[in-house]
């Protein structure tokens, strides 16, 4: 049976319930038989990189590690142990390289640009970050949801990249006009912009009337506090409210 992947695998499992050092090389031997025989295996990759990284091999611990990001690019749970694990063995590129490997296969992916745009951001590229899931949109337009505008405005608000962050908040709002982190969002890129007057028709919008549920972001007070009123189309009837919020520090939306 030396292709039967699954085969391998609870063999694995039996080796490794006896718990000697012999059992031990034995289930290696049948995880490795069995990735071999089906490559898309995640438990038996799991199995291989802890054994990997319980006999201190960091290198090989890694390279399992990639083939996991390539076999379920979208885990998050995945993602954090192996990102945790190449800083710590030294190879912060190594999700980065694994999601270049995979693209190299399926160009078109959008999992894996996802993942590469996860990657960079840990590595705090947050300009590289956005590029990936800029050609996320490039690829398949139908991927830009309310979750994915909110993911790349966050990420474009980090550095930030004004322009892109103006670009693709707008763009958000445009299609989802009633999502108030999206708005929170190109208020920030507005504010940025210096684009007083439109950060005083959004900040009027999003104003509670008999609740406090929707509050004016901090990123639109500093611009509305300094504004001289006499060069504003609108008047300021929300300057004490918007004071209120002046000295609290902005917050991320979404990760």
């Amino acid at each position: 049976m030396p292709k039967n992947g699954l085969a391998h695998y609870c063999l694995a499992l039996l080796s490794l319930d006896r718990k000697t050092k012999n059992d031990s090389v034995e289930s290696m031997n049948h995880l490795l038989a069995a990735v071999a025989g089906d490559s898309l295996s995640l438990p038996a990759w799991t199995l291989l990189a802890a054994g990997y990284e319980a006999h201190g091999d960091t290198n090989q611990t890694v390279e399992s590690l990639k083939h996991m990001l390539l076999v379920a690019p979208t885990n998050q749970p995945l993602r954090e142990q192996a990102f945790k694990l190449f800083l710590k063995y030294g190879h912060p590129e190594a999700a980065e390289l694994a999601a270049q490997e995979g693209l190299k296969l399926d160009p078109t992916n959008s999992d894996l640009y996802d993942l590469l745009s996860n990657a960079r951001v840990y590595r705090g590229d947050y300009a590289g970050a956005v590029d990936a899931l800029e050609q996320v949109i490039a690829n398949d337009s139908t991927k830009a949801d309310s979750a994915f505008y909110l993911k790349i405005t966050v990420m474009a608000s980090q550095k930030p990249d004004t322009s892109r962050l103006l670009r693709w908040a707008s763009a958000g709002v445009k299609k989802y006009p009633n999502n108030v982190e999206l708005q929170k969002q190109l208020l920030t890129a507005l504010a940025l912009s210096g684009l007083t007057d439109s950060v005083v028709v959004l900040t009027s919008k999003l104003m509670p009337t008999d609740s406090p549920k929707l509050p004016a972001p901090p990123a639109a007070a500093q611009p509305l506090t300094t504004a001289n009123p006499a060069k504003t189309k609108k008047p300021l009837p929300f300057v004490a409210y918007v004071l209120k919020y002046c000295d609290q520090p902005p917050t991320d939306a979404a990760t």
